[in-house]
C-alpha cells in the first residue's frame, strides 16, 4: 500500500478538509482507504477526524466475461 498526504495550507470555501490520507493498493492502483481531518484547533497537533472509508475483500469483474470489456 502506498499512503498520500494531501495538506491544505489555508483555507478555502469550497474545501471542507484541512489534512486527507488515501491509501493505494500497489497492485490493482485503487484507494482502500481515505481519511479526512479538521483544521487543528488552537492549541491541538492533529484536527479532528471528519471520516474515514475503508474498502477490504474487493472483488473485480465477477461474473464479467471478456466481452464485457470490447
Amino acid at each position: 500500500t502506498t499512503r498520500y498526504e494531501l495538506l491544505a495550507r489555508r483555507a478555502h470555501a469550497h474545501r471542507y478538509a484541512h489534512r486527507v490520507l488515501v491509501y493505494v493498493d500497489k497492485e490493482t492502483k485503487l484507494p482502500i482507504r481515505f481519511e479526512a481531518y479538521d483544521a487543528p484547533k488552537p492549541g491541538a497537533t492533529a484536527g479532528e477526524l471528519l471520516e474515514a472509508y475503508s474498502y477490504t475483500n474487493l472483488k473485480f469483474n465477477v461474473g464479467l466475461g471478456d466481452s464485457a470489456f470490447e
